[in-house]
This record gives structure tokens, sequence and C-alpha cells, in this order.
């Protein structure tokens, strides 16, 4: 598979989070090009919809694809009002639920992306819905 078929196949998969406006409520769809996948209403979209937000400001920015939306663990854990285990179980549901729900694709980007004391939101398009409005995205995983 060449780089150009992983990318055309990471763009037929895309993000939607729906945010409330009082921020209490986030649910997540996955939209691939056949279907959309309902995640639910689940606490730990929110931490990945945090770590999405960091890589669009990122991306803003201007940031190089390669650094974007890195964040140290202990950071994002503090900026959710959680200690770094609970923040460490909001990342194993939300990649186990975001896994069983792709399986049927044949896909298997990466949601969260790991390094030494940092994560990210993975190589994904996505887009976020603030109530009503369109807050942003991210249309080209790279």
């Amino acid at each position: 598979m060449t780089d150009t078929d992983v990318v055309a196949r990471q763009e037929a998969l895309r993000l939607d989070f729906a945010v409330s406006l009082n921020e209490e409520h986030v649910t997540l769809q996955v939209a691939t090009r056949a279907a959309s996948i309902a995640l639910g209403e689940r606490t730990h979209h929110y931490s990945v919809l945090a770590l999405a937000r960091h890589r669009l400001r990122d991306a803003e920015r201007g940031l190089d694809a390669s650094s974007q939306g890195w964040i140290e663990t202990a950071e994002l854990a503090q900026s959710l009002g959680i200690d770094e285990a609970h923040l460490n179980i909001h990342i194993f549901r939300a990649r186990t639920q975001f896994r069983q729900a792709i399986a049927a694709t044949g896909q298997a980007p990466e949601l969260i992306e790991r390094r030494r004391r940092e994560l990210r939101m993975g190589s994904l398009c996505f887009q976020i819905m603030r109530g009503s409005s369109l807050e942003g995205g991210l249309w080209s995983p790279e």
C-alpha cells in the first residue's frame, strides 16, 4: 500500500465531535464513506476532544504535521482536572471503543499517539461542532 493509499483511507474516516455550549456533553461519531458510527456520549470523549483542539490550534499556527498536537500527559491531566491515572483510563477506553467501532472498515489508524511523557490526537480528519456552530476541524490528516 502506498502513502497515497494510506492517506486516502484515513481521509475516508472522520471524527465528528458534538459539544454542548456548556461543555458538559460530548458525543462522538465516526463517519466513513459507507456509514456513520455513533459512539455516543462518554466521559472519555472530552479527553479526546481536548487533544483534537490542541492539534487544531497547532495546525492553525502553521506547525508541521509531525509536530502538531503533542502535549505532556501531566499538563493535559491538569487542564482536565483529573490525575494522570484517570487520564490513562480515559485514553484506554477511547482507544478500545474506537478500535471496536472501526473494526469492520478494515482500517487501523491510531486514535491517540504516545511518545515519552506526551500524547496527541492521531492523524485523523475531524470536525468539532459546538452547539450548532462549527468550531473547527482538520480536513486532511497530514
